[in-house]
């Protein structure tokens, strides 16, 4: 999570507004599966070697 604050003068004060506040929240999420078992998982020697992807 993360929050932002700016503060706008001169020009850009009448575009933007005086004050602005940002929250931003990032979600992250990884899958690890195998598909086919004829290649080992992606750290293995051959995927390595090669660039099999599974």
């Amino acid at each position: 999570m993360q929050y932002q604050y700016q503060r706008y003068g001169g020009d850009l004060e009448p575009l933007f507004g005086r004050d602005e506040h940002r929250f931003q929240i990032a979600l992250v999420y990884s899958v690890d599966e195998l598909w086919n078992s004829k290649f080992d998982d992606r750290e293995s020697l051959l995927n390595l070697e090669h660039g099999y992807m599974p």
